[in-house]
Formats: structure tokens, C-alpha cells, sequence
């Protein structure tokens, strides 16, 4: 048996999937706690401010998609593609990047404390003032990022 809280994030989600294959790609504030949208095109989409706790986003294509501000608290991104991206302010804490393409996105004021960027792609990532406390990603990641400054680092220490 599904529960309540558990079919109407269903419907959520497949309403948000129906609406963007209709061609809407603004669904701003959405609430989406634990959606499922494994391997969704989302490409371009605006989810900014949207609540996606826990959502399990893996291999979904987020390219160029505005997620300024939203919170994806312990979300499962694992393999996504976020090029391009803005996840300004988005709240990243305890999220499953691994393997994430995060090339270019913009980062700056993200929350990431504890979450997993091991083998995600840097590549001009802007970090400005985020907080990375706790997270797991490798120095070699970080000298690809595009900005550090400010910028919380796993151990703590700040970038100057």
C-alpha cells in the first residue's frame, strides 16, 4: 500500500513532467519533497525556491536549469547533469553529487556542508562564499573550480 504523503509526491512529480512536456519551464516554489525523477529531462527548467528534500534525481538532465535558492537536502543527484547550472543559495546539504557533471554551474552561497562530490566534474565551478564543510571532494576537484573566494572549505578553513 503507497502512503498519502507518498502518492500525492507521485502525482506532484508526474504533474511537474506533464507541465514541462507541455512546454511550461517556470514551476518556480514547487513543493517535490522525495519526488522521483530518476533519469528526467529537465533541461532549462526554473525550480528556483522549489522543495525538493530527498528527491531522488539521479541521472537527470538539469542542464542550464535555475535552481537559485531551492533545497535539495539530502537529494540524490548522483550522476546528474548540471552543467550550466544556477544553484545559487540552493541548499546542497548531505546531497549524493557523486559522478555529477557540475561544469560551470554556479555554486556561489550553495550550502554543501557534508555532501558527496566525489568524481563530480568542477570544471569552472563558481564555490564563491559556499560552504563545503564536511564534504566529500578532493583537492584536485577544487583547483578546478572557477572561484573559491570565501568559499567554506571540508576541513573548515575558509579560502581567502
Amino acid at each position: 500500500m503507497v502512503a498519502r504523503g507518498e502518492r500525492e509526491t507521485s502525482l506532484k512529480a508526474k504533474e511537474l513532467l506533464r507541465q514541462y512536456e507541455a512546454g511550461e519551464r517556470s514551476l518556480r516554489g514547487g513543493e517535490l519533497e522525495g519526488a522521483d525523477l530518476r533519469g528526467a529531462d529537465l533541461s532549462g527548467i526554473k525550480l528556483n525556491g522549489a522543495i525538493l528534500r530527498k528527491a531522488d534525481l539521479r541521472e537527470a538532465k538539469l542542464y542550464q536549469a535555475d535552481l537559485r535558492g531551492a533545497n535539495l537536502y539530502a537529494a540524490d543527484l548522483r550522476g546528474a547533469d548540471l552543467r550550466k547550472g544556477n544553484l545559487r543559495g540552493a541548499n546542497l546539504t548531505k546531497t549524493d553529487l557523486s559522478e555529477a557533471d557540475l561544469r560551470k554551474a554556479g555554486l556561489q552561497d550553495a550550502h554543501l556542508r557534508e555532501a558527496d562530490l566525489s568524481e563530480a566534474d568542477l570544471h569552472q565551478v563558481k564555490l564563491k562564499r559556499a560552504n563545503l564543510r564536511g564534504a566529500q571532494v578532493d583537492e584536485e576537484q577544487l583547483s578546478r573550480a572557477k572561484s573559491l573566494k570565501e568559499a567554506t572549505l571540508p576541513d573548515g578553513t575558509v579560502h581567502k
